[in-house]
């Protein structure tokens, strides 16, 4: 029994995720990232963590952030 709930305690935390992304079961590999254009033709289905509805992948501190709150990119 004690078992038992160990195992559902290990799964259950394997699917936590950080601050503003949610797991999924089947989710698309191509997430909207700060800076770059959205990917085409993602129909791959994997399992993870995935930015929340309304936020975006920000590589360089790699979490999901509001799309506005995105690093300005400046070219001289």
């Amino acid at each position: 029994s004690l078992t038992f709930i160990f195992s559902i305690l290990i799964i259950v935390e394997s699917r936590e995720c950080p601050e503003n992304e949610v797991y999924r079961k089947c989710g698309s590999p191509c997430q909207e990232i700060c800076g770059k254009q959205k990917e085409t033709n993602c129909n791959a289905c994997i399992e993870g963590c995935f930015c929340k509805l309304g936020y975006v992948m920000e590589e360089k501190v790699g979490a999901c952030i509001k799309p506005e709150h995105c690093m300005r990119k400046f070219s001289c």
